[in-house]
């Protein structure tokens, strides 16, 4: 049997909540968690894992509720640190992915980011044998799989995530699914 690892990126958060860390999800990206138990609800899962964001929290905590089991919280799987107020939003991604050490002042490079979410993962991998939830960002999540796919997984399929999406990453040979939710 081949190992899983099934990234959710988080749901739709409240954009009226400027707190980063804390922000909730909005009312769609709540019944948007909800549904996700209908994904998972036959699949074999060991642990489930998330950023310690709010958002990240709430989009799976309906699938650690349907299986019983607790959320283990890793704060290096937490969204890229962006630094200060970014008005083009899109031209900023397109140039941290095309340079992965551009950064702005207090903020993260995507190399940053890769070197802390992989050392997460690599941990994660270690002290579990079976599938796993990751819930965790866009960004986040997308530079890991770039790493883990060689760079096969890259600005495109980055910029193609919903809120929330499900990737299945198989282990053993380095591929990722993206789900249609």
């Amino acid at each position: 049997m081949d190992r899983k690892v099934y990234f959710v990126r988080h749901a739709e958060r409240d954009m009226n909540i400027k707190d980063e860390y804390h922000a909730p999800l909005t009312a769609e990206g709540y019944l948007a968690s909800i549904e996700l138990i209908c994904l998972f609800k036959n699949e074999k899962i060991e642990k489930i894992y998330s950023s310690p964001y709010k958002r990240a929290i709430d989009t799976i905590t309906p699938v650690s509720k349907y299986f019983n089991m607790a959320i283990n919280i890793e704060v290096s799987l937490k969204e890229r640190e962006i630094g200060e107020w970014v008005k083009d939003f899109s031209n900023y991604c397109y140039q941290q992915w095309n340079d992965f050490d551009f950064k702005l002042s207090d903020g993260e490079s995507l190399n940053d980011v890769r070197f802390r979410v992989l050392a997460a993962y690599n941990k994660i991998i270690v002290e579990t044998n079976g599938n796993i939830i990751i819930s965790g960002h866009g960004t986040s999540i997308s530079v890991l799989l770039n790493e883990l796919t060689k760079h096969q997984f890259g600005y495109k399929a980055f910029k193609s995530l919903n809120m929330p999406d499900v990737l299945i990453y198989n282990v053993r040979n380095k591929s990722v699914e993206k789900i249609k939710l």
